[in-house]
């Protein structure tokens, strides 16, 4: 190639645009080619490459700590519900027992009544629910009680299967 064909190249390279997946416009002239097997310069951008990379595998780590964090914050709120259900269920034991309650088929509602009892889960044959919580200690809480029974007494109970989908939409089968 002589020096007068690289000249006219050139010329032509100077009217192609290219297009950079960033969405940067450069002339073709302007372009630079770059072995992409090689460490980056010791220049000021490839010194902010390589930042850019030791930051985000920073935060990577950061992120996994937080997950752990949080799965540990999860774990040890569980493990303390568990032991305020057992505390409130050893109170109410001889209750249960008085009643002919499995311990086994009772469930933990906390509100708006304590205890949900289904008679046979245990052996996977439910023969009965029932509801179960102490005697009111408030107005509020008498109502409440009341409302719930006069609907039972008056067939005011339904079944509803729902399932919550990845994107946390409720959907009624």
């Amino acid at each position: 190639m002589t020096l007068r064909s690289l000249s006219k190249a050139l010329e032509v390279f100077r009217h192609v645009l290219c297009g950079c997946p960033c969405g940067h416009v450069f002339r073709m002239s302007e372009g630079k080619l770059v072995d992409t097997r090689r460490k980056d310069p010791d220049d000021w951008l490839g010194r902010l490459r390589s930042g850019r990379g030791r930051l985000e595998r920073q935060c990577e780590r950061a992120h996994a700590a937080y997950d752990l964090i949080q799965e540990g914050i999860a774990i040890r709120e569980r493990r303390n519900a568990e032991r305020l259900v057992a505390r409130s269920v050893r109170a109410v034991m001889p209750s249960f027992q008085r009643l002919r309650i499995n311990t086994h088929d009772v469930k933990a509602l906390f509100s708006p009544v304590r205890f949900i009892a289904f008679d046979g889960l245990r052996f996977r044959n439910v023969k009965r629910v029932r509801l179960l919580d102490v005697p009111a200690r408030s107005h509020q809480q008498e109502q409440v009680q009341t409302s719930i029974e006069r609907s039972i007494r008056n067939g005011h109970v339904s079944w509803a299967t729902l399932r919550v989908d990845d994107g946390g939409r409720v959907v009624r089968e």
